[in-house]
């Protein structure tokens, strides 16, 4: 009835570290190299580097060819007692990373966050050589061509118990080998919801200059110049963590120089692509705005259409500006009443300055922490009732949630409010594309010097701010106090339950996270249902 119910199952034992300097001669970007074939490969390639301790990873080891010049990775335990050095650190189950994205001038614009040990490692990024994914032509007949596959993608693992010999995905190639010593890294073709986006928040130093003067941030990636051209799909999610409403970003290529400045390839350098039908490209999450498919049972739990940017793209950018939102979407309206009016307007700010977003009960079905829960109800405007309150989700025709049915959720310590933070969170999906070799620029931006090989590229992310900008009118509101079982349901004057980390996404829930120690440290939110308040 309500949306994403698949859940993702990434529980491991330990974590191995794997560097594997790739030999392909084509301009590339160092990282792990997953072999000629599909991932199957990974059970006979040798692990370059395997800690002696299987619950721990050496720190910044996954990264590869993300240079990190202009990145602080700030790592702390469970209680948010920074581990220095960082570098040095040995990263184990319950520590805590976020990797801070510095301007030049060494003010944090953005943070990029993953999965934490044991699912994922610092600082958060894997760039992943020599995949492969089955491409079958219709016109041809005979068995499917091995298309290679290169990505850029979270630094995520596989549930794999080591020397088990027993982990499998129901037939997507994974069929393990007691001999591998360690979890299976997340590679371009995993299945279906193995945390493949990283996710950069974008911060209010983006913003803070006003409409028209927004900054920007990007992150660089060192390239070895080759001899034929390479593609790597980039999986990202980037959040809106700025404090107020955007309506749109655009998203450059370019290359840093020797001054730690942003700059445009001439014609042949690096380019970027997405797929033919721009609505696919920069979408929020499915689970809330989508129709069932073969991943999703159930269409989104606010609407059956995707939601989303349609974005205008060249060889070099992709901008969506003016909140060009997807044909057919409803995050702007998700109710068709003039009262419910900016439920949710643009771009929804998620950060902890000014959080907009709606707050939502959630199921926590299997009663483990680390697999997605599922949304079922939320706190909005109910244009039938004239007032703020718990609704179903489109599918129960965002009706008002019974009384005797929250007090049955609140009796149950399985369900739990907390944001709906996907609203927040965009997904972007494109391709880098490297030339056979990389252009001649000038790294010293001294037209004096002369011009040399570029040795990287880069992207770079502004965020556009909106010209409706008010917050919406539910974080005006308190959600009602739900009475125990047995009362009269009239309100009963109490807070928000307990709280303590856990509690997951289900297409819905992802990270929460506070500032701290000159970075933001990473933890879920989970608020229990004392009473169900907000």
């Amino acid at each position: 009835m309500f949306a994403n119910r698949y859940k993702n199952s990434l529980r491991v034992t330990g974590i191995a570290a794997l560097i594997s300097a790739t030999t392909v001669q084509a301009a590339h970007l160092n990282g792990l190299d997953a072999g000629s074939r599909s991932p199957q490969v990974l059970q006979t390639t040798p692990l370059s580097v395997l800690v002696a301790d299987p619950d721990s990873v050496v720190y910044g080891e996954t990264g590869f060819a993300w240079n990190l010049d202009n990145v602080d990775v700030v790592v702390t335990d469970a209680s948010g007692n920074p581990v220095i050095p960082a570098d040095a650190a040995r990263i184990g189950v319950g520590n805590l990373y976020v990797s801070n994205i510095k301007s030049v001038h060494g003010e944090t614009m953005a943070t990029l966050v993953a999965k934490d040990p044991p699912v994922g490692d610092p600082p958060g990024l894997r760039i992943v050589n020599n995949d492969t994914i089955k491409v079958h032509d219709p016109d041809v007949s005979g068995e499917p061509e091995l298309v290679p596959l290169n990505c850029i993608q979270a630094s995520s693992y596989l549930d794999y118990p080591i020397g088990s010999g027993d982990f499998d995905y129901e037939g997507d190639g994974f069929d393990a080998d007691a001999s591998l010593k360690g979890p299976i890294p997340v590679v371009c073709t995993s299945p279906f919801q193995t945390h493949k986006r990283f996710k950069v928040l974008m911060l209010p130093s983006l913003v803070d200059m006003g409409p028209g003067l927004e900054d920007s941030y990007f992150m660089r990636f060192d390239v070895v110049d080759g001899g034929e051209a390479t593609d790597y799909l980039v999986r990202q999610k980037i959040n809106n963590w700025t404090g107020g409403r955007l309506s749109g970003f655009k998203l450059e290529m370019g290359f840093i120089d020797r001054n730690g400045d942003f700059r445009a390839f001439p014609a042949g350098g690096p380019s970027l692509e997405i797929d033919p039908d721009a609505t696919k490209v920069a979408t929020f999450a499915h689970g809330l705005f989508g129709p069932a498919d073969g991943n999703f049972p159930d269409d989104g739990f606010f609407s059956d259409a995707t939601a989303g940017f349609v974005l205008t793209a060249t060889a070099t950018s992709l901008e969506a500006s003016g909140s060009p939102w997807i044909p057919g979407s409803r995050y702007r309206n998700v109710l068709d009443d003039p009262d419910a009016d900016d439920q949710f307007g643009d771009w929804l700010n998620g950060g902890e300055e000014g959080a907009w977003l709606p707050m939502g009960v959630f199921w926590d079905f299997d009663d483990n922490d680390s697999t997605d829960d599922e949304l079922v109800a939320w706190w909005g405007w109910n244009p039938v009732t004239g007032d703020y309150e718990w609704m179903y989700g489109q599918a129960g025709g965002f009706a008002a949630v019974p009384l005797d049915v929250r007090q049955a959720w609140e009796s149950d310590d399985l369900y739990y409010i907390g944001p709906i933070d996907d609203l927040a969170n965009l997904n972007l999906t494109y391709t880098v594309k490297l030339p056979a070799s990389m252009p001649l620029v000038d790294l010293d931006a001294d037209a004096a010097t002369p011009a040399e090989t570029a040795d990287n590229f880069a992207l770079r992310v502004t965020p556009e701010i909106s010209a409706f900008n008010a917050p919406p009118g539910y974080v005006e509101t308190v959600p009602e106090a739900i009475a125990p079982s047995g009362s009269d349901g009239s309100d009963d004057g109490s807070d928000t339950g307990d709280t303590s980390d856990g509690g997951g996404g289900g297409g819905a829930v992802g990270y929460w996270f506070v500032a701290m120690l000159g970075g933001l440290l990473a933890y879920r939110r989970r608020v229990r249902l004392g009473a169900l308040s907000r």
